[in-house]
Protein backbone atom coordinates (compact mmCIF):
# COMPACT_ATOMS: atom_id res chain seq x y z
CA UNK A 1 0.00 0.00 0.00
CA UNK A 2 1.25 3.42 -0.85
CA UNK A 3 2.32 5.47 2.09
CA UNK A 4 0.33 7.99 3.29
CA UNK A 5 1.92 12.00 3.22
CA UNK A 6 3.40 13.39 6.53
CA UNK A 7 0.54 16.11 8.35
CA UNK A 8 3.40 18.33 8.38
CA UNK A 9 4.25 18.36 4.87
CA UNK A 10 0.22 18.99 4.17
CA UNK A 11 0.41 21.85 6.85
CA UNK A 12 3.97 23.66 4.72
CA UNK A 13 2.14 23.27 1.41
CA UNK A 14 -0.82 25.17 2.60
CA UNK A 15 1.20 27.69 4.26
CA UNK A 16 2.80 28.89 0.54
CA UNK A 17 -0.32 28.73 -0.96
CA UNK A 18 -1.81 31.09 1.53
CA UNK A 19 1.32 33.35 1.81
CA UNK A 20 1.18 34.17 -2.54
CA UNK A 21 -2.58 34.82 -2.01
CA UNK A 22 -1.63 37.37 0.97
CA UNK A 23 1.14 38.97 -0.72
CA UNK A 24 -0.77 39.26 -4.02
CA UNK A 25 -3.63 40.66 -1.74
CA UNK A 26 -1.12 43.01 -0.52
CA UNK A 27 0.09 44.28 -4.54
CA UNK A 28 -3.24 44.71 -5.13
CA UNK A 29 -4.17 46.75 -2.57
CA UNK A 30 -1.46 48.74 -3.11
CA UNK A 31 -1.90 48.98 -6.79
CA UNK A 32 -5.36 50.55 -6.26
CA UNK A 33 -4.53 52.92 -3.53
CA UNK A 34 -2.10 54.32 -6.26
CA UNK A 35 -4.16 54.99 -8.63
CA UNK A 36 -6.59 56.52 -6.43
CA UNK A 37 -4.10 58.44 -5.31
CA UNK A 38 -3.06 59.77 -8.48
CA UNK A 39 -6.82 60.11 -9.71
CA UNK A 40 -8.04 62.49 -7.02
CA UNK A 41 -5.12 64.26 -5.62
CA UNK A 42 -3.64 64.67 -8.55
CA UNK A 43 -6.96 66.26 -10.88
CA UNK A 44 -8.42 68.14 -7.64
CA UNK A 45 -4.78 69.28 -5.99
CA UNK A 46 -0.87 69.93 -6.40
CA UNK A 47 -0.11 66.85 -5.22
CA UNK A 48 2.58 68.34 -2.93
CA UNK A 49 1.11 71.14 -2.00
CA UNK A 50 -1.31 69.36 -0.57
CA UNK A 51 1.14 67.17 1.93
CA UNK A 52 3.19 69.79 2.34
CA UNK A 53 -0.20 72.05 3.66
CA UNK A 54 -1.05 68.87 5.62
CA UNK A 55 2.30 68.84 7.98
CA UNK A 56 2.47 72.68 8.10
CA UNK A 57 5.41 72.75 5.57
CA UNK A 58 6.28 75.23 2.97
CA UNK A 59 5.45 74.61 -0.26
CA UNK A 60 8.37 74.95 -3.10
CA UNK A 61 5.96 76.18 -5.48
CA UNK A 62 7.26 79.28 -7.08
CA UNK A 63 5.21 82.30 -6.17
CA UNK A 64 4.45 84.92 -8.86
CA UNK A 65 4.57 88.65 -7.48
CA UNK A 66 2.06 90.89 -9.03
CA UNK A 67 1.41 93.46 -6.53
CA UNK A 68 2.21 97.58 -8.20
CA UNK A 69 5.20 99.09 -6.73
CA UNK A 70 5.01 102.77 -5.44
CA UNK A 71 5.39 105.50 -7.47
CA UNK A 72 8.76 107.06 -7.86
CA UNK A 73 9.18 109.99 -5.61
CA UNK A 74 11.24 113.16 -7.10
CA UNK A 75 12.67 115.39 -5.30
CA UNK A 76 11.79 119.22 -5.21
CA UNK A 77 12.89 121.02 -8.37
CA UNK A 78 12.13 124.85 -8.49
CA UNK A 79 9.26 126.07 -9.82
CA UNK A 80 10.54 128.52 -12.22
CA UNK A 81 13.25 128.70 -14.27
CA UNK A 82 15.69 130.51 -16.79
CA UNK A 83 17.91 127.36 -17.63
CA UNK A 84 17.38 125.35 -20.54
CA UNK A 85 17.52 122.31 -18.35
CA UNK A 86 17.12 120.84 -14.58
CA UNK A 87 18.53 117.94 -12.71
CA UNK A 88 15.87 115.62 -11.65
CA UNK A 89 16.53 112.82 -8.94
CA UNK A 90 14.56 111.25 -5.99
CA UNK A 91 13.80 107.62 -4.87
CA UNK A 92 12.12 104.35 -5.44
CA UNK A 93 12.32 100.81 -5.21
CA UNK A 94 15.65 99.02 -5.37
CA UNK A 95 16.36 97.97 -8.39
CA UNK A 96 13.30 99.10 -9.68
CA UNK A 97 13.34 100.87 -13.70
CA UNK A 98 12.25 104.50 -13.14
CA UNK A 99 10.92 105.99 -15.95
CA UNK A 100 10.79 110.08 -16.39
CA UNK A 101 7.93 111.79 -18.39
CA UNK A 102 7.65 115.38 -19.64
CA UNK A 103 4.41 116.67 -20.50
CA UNK A 104 3.29 112.97 -21.04
CA UNK A 105 5.88 112.12 -23.11
CA UNK A 106 8.65 109.29 -22.02
CA UNK A 107 12.28 111.40 -22.03
CA UNK A 108 14.11 109.28 -19.92
CA UNK A 109 14.88 106.17 -17.72
CA UNK A 110 17.28 105.16 -15.65
CA UNK A 111 17.57 102.55 -12.63
CA UNK A 112 17.27 102.90 -9.07
CA UNK A 113 20.24 101.70 -6.67
CA UNK A 114 20.46 99.48 -3.77
CA UNK A 115 19.34 101.75 -1.94
CA UNK A 116 16.25 103.07 -4.24
CA UNK A 117 18.02 105.94 -4.95
CA UNK A 118 17.77 107.40 -8.98
CA UNK A 119 18.90 110.48 -10.92
CA UNK A 120 18.47 111.44 -14.39
CA UNK A 121 21.19 114.10 -14.29
CA UNK A 122 20.76 116.83 -16.30
CA UNK A 123 17.32 116.96 -18.26
CA UNK A 124 16.21 119.38 -20.85
CA UNK A 125 12.90 121.70 -20.54
CA UNK A 126 10.67 122.41 -23.33
CA UNK A 127 9.36 126.26 -23.52
CA UNK A 128 6.98 127.56 -21.14
CA UNK A 129 5.56 124.60 -18.84
CA UNK A 130 7.48 121.57 -18.03
CA UNK A 131 5.26 118.92 -16.08
CA UNK A 132 7.48 115.79 -15.27
CA UNK A 133 6.15 112.85 -13.08
CA UNK A 134 7.57 109.26 -12.93
CA UNK A 135 6.87 105.48 -13.46
CA UNK A 136 7.83 102.76 -11.43
CA UNK A 137 8.68 99.31 -12.81
CA UNK A 138 9.56 96.56 -10.43
CA UNK A 139 12.09 93.60 -11.54
CA UNK A 140 8.57 91.22 -11.90
CA UNK A 141 7.39 93.96 -14.81
CA UNK A 142 4.92 95.42 -12.66
CA UNK A 143 3.74 99.04 -13.05
CA UNK A 144 2.77 101.44 -10.71
CA UNK A 145 0.84 104.67 -10.75
CA UNK A 146 2.40 107.75 -11.89
CA UNK A 147 4.07 109.66 -9.71
CA UNK A 148 3.11 113.26 -7.93
CA UNK A 149 3.78 115.84 -11.16
CA UNK A 150 6.51 118.32 -10.40
CA UNK A 151 5.90 121.98 -12.42
CA UNK A 152 8.89 124.12 -13.38
CA UNK A 153 7.94 127.33 -15.79
CA UNK A 154 10.84 128.21 -18.11
CA UNK A 155 10.70 132.37 -18.34
CA UNK A 156 14.10 133.87 -19.67
CA UNK A 157 12.36 137.35 -19.99
CA UNK A 158 13.62 140.20 -18.07
CA UNK A 159 11.40 142.24 -15.48
CA UNK A 160 9.90 145.00 -16.19
CA UNK A 161 10.98 148.16 -13.59
CA UNK A 162 8.33 151.05 -13.88
CA UNK A 163 9.36 154.09 -11.21
CA UNK A 164 7.22 156.46 -10.73
CA UNK A 165 9.75 158.37 -7.87
CA UNK A 166 11.77 159.77 -7.80
CA UNK A 167 12.12 160.99 -11.44
CA UNK A 168 15.14 160.91 -13.07
CA UNK A 169 16.71 165.03 -12.64
CA UNK A 170 14.36 166.09 -10.87
CA UNK A 171 15.38 168.27 -7.55
CA UNK A 172 13.30 167.42 -4.29
CA UNK A 173 13.65 169.97 -1.16
CA UNK A 174 11.80 168.52 1.81
CA UNK A 175 12.14 169.63 5.45
CA UNK A 176 12.85 166.00 6.06
CA UNK A 177 15.46 164.30 5.22
CA UNK A 178 13.52 160.97 3.58
CA UNK A 179 13.31 159.87 -0.23
CA UNK A 180 10.71 157.62 -0.65
CA UNK A 181 11.01 155.72 -3.82
CA UNK A 182 8.22 154.33 -5.38
CA UNK A 183 7.44 151.87 -8.29
CA UNK A 184 6.30 148.43 -9.61
CA UNK A 185 7.90 145.01 -11.05
CA UNK A 186 6.54 141.59 -11.77
CA UNK A 187 5.45 139.74 -8.70
CA UNK A 188 7.65 137.61 -6.08
CA UNK A 189 10.47 139.40 -7.02
CA UNK A 190 13.24 140.28 -5.37
CA UNK A 191 14.04 144.22 -5.44
CA UNK A 192 17.78 145.85 -3.96
CA UNK A 193 17.71 149.79 -3.49
CA UNK A 194 21.66 151.01 -3.91
CA UNK A 195 22.74 147.40 -3.73
CA UNK A 196 22.08 146.83 0.24
CA UNK A 197 18.44 148.01 1.11
CA UNK A 198 15.75 145.47 -0.22
CA UNK A 199 12.52 147.01 -0.86
CA UNK A 200 8.82 145.03 0.40
CA UNK A 201 7.01 144.40 -2.88
CA UNK A 202 3.11 142.84 -2.64
CA UNK A 203 1.15 140.48 -4.64
CA UNK A 204 0.58 142.87 -7.47
CA UNK A 205 4.36 143.94 -7.93
CA UNK A 206 4.21 146.98 -6.36
CA UNK A 207 7.08 148.14 -3.97
CA UNK A 208 8.26 151.58 -1.95
CA UNK A 209 11.00 152.06 0.59
CA UNK A 210 12.39 155.16 2.36
CA UNK A 211 15.54 156.37 1.55
CA UNK A 212 18.00 158.99 3.74
CA UNK A 213 19.66 160.86 0.68
CA UNK A 214 22.09 163.53 1.37
CA UNK A 215 21.64 167.24 -0.01
CA UNK A 216 22.71 167.57 -3.33
CA UNK A 217 23.15 164.67 -6.13
CA UNK A 218 22.05 161.35 -5.43
CA UNK A 219 22.04 158.25 -7.34
CA UNK A 220 19.74 156.00 -7.07
CA UNK A 221 20.44 152.16 -8.12
CA UNK A 222 17.17 149.98 -8.30
CA UNK A 223 18.02 146.28 -9.34
CA UNK A 224 15.10 143.45 -9.83
CA UNK A 225 15.40 139.83 -9.67
CA UNK A 226 12.46 137.65 -10.71
CA UNK A 227 11.91 134.45 -9.70
CA UNK A 228 13.34 132.92 -12.48
CA UNK A 229 16.23 134.64 -12.06
CA UNK A 230 16.66 136.80 -14.75
CA UNK A 231 17.44 140.35 -13.57
CA UNK A 232 17.05 144.08 -14.80
CA UNK A 233 18.76 147.11 -13.16
CA UNK A 234 17.87 151.10 -13.65
CA UNK A 235 20.07 153.36 -12.59
CA UNK A 236 19.19 157.16 -11.86
CA UNK A 237 20.42 160.30 -10.65
CA UNK A 238 17.94 163.09 -9.05
CA UNK A 239 19.20 166.25 -6.31
CA UNK A 240 17.84 166.59 -2.88
CA UNK A 241 18.16 169.48 -0.26
CA UNK A 242 17.19 169.37 3.07
CA UNK A 243 15.23 172.81 4.14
Amino acid sequence: MPKKAEPYLELRKDQKILAKKLVFRIFFALGVFFILYLWVFGIFSNINNFWFSLFGRKSNVLKVDTVSPLPPYIYRIPNYTNKDSVGISGTAEPSSKIQLFLNKEKVEETIADKDGQFNFGEVNLKEKTNTFYGITLDQNGNSSVESRDRIIMVDKDKPKIELEKPEAGKSYLSKVRSMEVVGKTEPLSTITINGSYKAPIDKEGNFSYSLYPTNGSNKLLIEVTDKAGNTSKKELFYSFNEE
